[in-house]
């Protein structure tokens, strides 16, 4: 074999271990494992969207949803949950608000020993991501990660450049997580100031990438 023909054999091996590839026949044939609900029919494992306005509940509501979850209780008011371990990252809140708001909502009394949050962590690509990942290594029962907010988490924007770009790498790195360990990953997101009356998907603040890369969108 020539050494330019070693060379390419090389490169198409290593191409093909990055690649994943089945045939149709084969993919429906596949019987593949049932869908993990955080919250049945609404919040499955994957990248989740909350979009919202400052002071309209967003973060009421979700850890109202995320102690459902880590007390396989019921969200929303009716809906089941598949309980098990939650990391709530209250990024923009104090021991203070949280152990209120838990306790106004009704939960002071109950078994919260699979609920963890976290106040403060470096941002994602900084090791934020890294410390999710090793928390999940460490909670295998894991059903829901809360970010709250996507700002807080992300990386800062540099200036100058593409924005739609940076917003997809910043979830896509987020979801690829989320599919590989079967979590759903919650972000909380503020809205555009103008509101879009036709499509809910275009109030998102920032690029479509956002909502593009996202599993679920939810508009409160």
């Amino acid at each position: 074999m020539l050494p330019e023909d070693k060379k390419r054999v090389k490169v198409l091996n290593k191409i093909k271990e990055r690649t994943h590839i089945i045939n149709a026949a084969d993919l429906i044939a596949k019987e593949l494992p049932p869908i993990r609900w955080a919250v049945k029919e609404i919040i499955p494992a994957g990248l989740c969207v909350l979009i919202g306005r400052p002071k309209t509940g967003k973060s009421s509501l979700t850890l109202g949803i995320a102690l459902a979850v880590a007390t396989g209780g019921v969200a929303l008011g009716k809906i089941g949950t598949e309980g098990g371990n939650v990391l709530y990252l209250a990024l923009e809140d104090t021991e203070r608000r949280i152990q209120q708001r838990v306790r106004t909502i009704g939960y002071g009394d109950s078994d919260l020993s699979r609920i963890d949050f976290v106040f403060s962590i470096p941002r994602q690509n900084e090791g934020g991501l890294t410390f999710i990942e090793d928390w999940l290594n460490k909670h295998k029962n894991t059903r829901l990660i809360v970010i709250d907010t996507l700002q807080k988490f992300r990386k800062p924007r540099v200036p100058n450049t593409n924005v739609y770009e940076d917003d997809y790498e910043t979830l896509s790195s987020v979801k690829n997580l989320a599919d590989k360990r079967e979590v759903a990953i919650l972000f909380l997101h503020h809205e555009k100031k103008s509101r879009d009356q036709e499509d809910f998907i275009n109030n998102a603040s920032g690029s479509a990438a956002i909502t593009g890369v996202a599993d679920i969108v939810i508009l409160l």
